[in-house]
């Protein structure tokens, strides 16, 4: 054990100190930032579309329009002849928020925060007002009076309203998860080549075993790749969080969050393993790239089978998809971040996973364990295996 931490921390202390990791966190968070603060800064509405409905209703008008004015956004009232037309408007777009008989605050989803308070307002002033004139009020009756209980808030989407942030959700996970696969892997593999060519893999294995070096390797990058979705994952949140989107996110973060990390650790050993075994194939940087073609399959495959399942629920290939090796370490949070994972898929998704890792390691030691010393032109991988 005190190999592979030694062997661990000297990769991890190099990556940390390198160029190349502190531009790409940078990177990271300024294109994480800018996905989610700028299409809500530019798509931020200023003008309301409100429905009015029953004779109660229509007495939200006047102090609507005062408070919107005084908010400095536009609205525009109309009756709808009933609850039906009311919703019918709402799925059509044609209005964003409905009051039904001055108790009821109907909207395709979770309200706007500035239009669900222009509207909760008004009904407070004119409740408020109402009772003012009709009570003569002592200390004890005003405080009463000023508890007025809001309108209740009823989304009429299907589903449960938060679709949009979903999708977006899961387009973010499947990009920061298709980065790391890609660049964690081919670390572990160029780290393998170099040291290959260079020959200091015969000096370190003076003291360490082939099994030391390999799982150090793994351990480096596979927490410098946790570094960077801790970087992406704070920047995300931070940045909805500043610009007023915590209303907006689905229930259920720290599951989405907890299961992108499982999907991650997994995904890595898996893929990593494979470009560790694969980097020692070949004795030249060069020849880097080729060696790790099926790692790169495997993870753009993967990649592209998540969006079957992301756009095709419910269908019995999404099914299977979701549980299988490697696709699943897509899958599987692509679908608890859609709100379509069944606890069944996790489960089985899981552990398909850990033995499917087992595997790879085992094969990918041995390969690595008989390559890793040899020099000379690319080595076959049966010729590797068979030894």
């Amino acid at each position: 054990m005190n190999g592979v931490l030694m062997v661990g921390w000297r990769e991890l202390a190099l990556q940390l100190r390198s160029k190349g990791f502190l531009i790409g966190a940078l990177a990271s968070v300024v294109i994480v930032v800018a996905a989610v603060a700028i299409p809500t800064i530019v798509g931020r509405d200023s003008t309301y579309r409100i429905g009015l409905v029953g004779r109660s209703s229509q007495v939200l008008a006047a102090p609507i329009q005062s408070l919107a004015d005084g908010s400095g956004v536009q609205v525009h009232l109309s009756s709808p002849a009933d609850e039906s037309a009311a919703r019918a408007a709402l799925s059509d777009g044609d209005l964003d928020a409905v009051v039904i008989d001055d108790a009821r605050l109907l909207a395709d989803g979770p309200a706007d925060r500035m239009l669900a308070g222009l509207i909760q307002g008004a009904h407070q002033a004119v409740h408020l007002g109402g009772r003012l004139a009709e009570l003569g009020l002592s200390d004890g009756q005003i405080e009463s009076t000023l508890r007025v209980a809001p309108l209740s808030e009823v989304s009429v989407a299907n589903g449960d309203g938060y679709e949009g942030t979903r999708q977006a959700m899961v387009m973010m996970i499947m990009l920061v998860l298709l980065f790391l696969f890609m660049t964690a892997p081919l670390g572990v593999a160029a780290g393998v080549v170099e040291e290959k060519s260079s020959r200091i893999v015969e000096s370190l294995f003076i003291a360490l075993r082939p099994w030391q070096l390999l799982t150090g390797k793994l351990f480096a990058f596979g927490l410098l790749g946790l570094i960077q979705l801790t970087v992406v994952v704070a920047a995300g949140l931070g940045t909805a969080l500043s610009v007023g989107l915590a209303d907006d996110l689905p229930p259920g973060m720290p599951g989405i969050i907890g299961i992108t990390y499982v999907a991650y650790v997994f995904g890595f050993l898996l893929y990593g393993a494979m470009a560790a075994a694969l980097g020692s194939l070949v004795a030249r940087q060069e020849e880097t790239n080729s060696a790790l073609g099926p790692v790169t399959a495997a993870v753009v495959l993967s990649y592209l089978a998540a969006f079957v399942v992301s756009s095709q629920p419910g269908l019995a290939i999404t099914d299977v998809l979701t549980i299988l090796p490697p696709v699943s370490t897509f899958a599987l949070p692509v679908q608890i971040a859609s709100g379509q994972a069944a606890a069944w898929q996790v489960v089985a998704g899981l552990a398909l996973l850990v033995l499917a890792i087992i595997a790879v390691i085992v094969l990918g030691a041995r390969i690595f364990e008989r390559s890793v010393l040899r020099t000379g032109g690319r080595i076959k991988i049966l010729e590797a295996i068979k030894g």
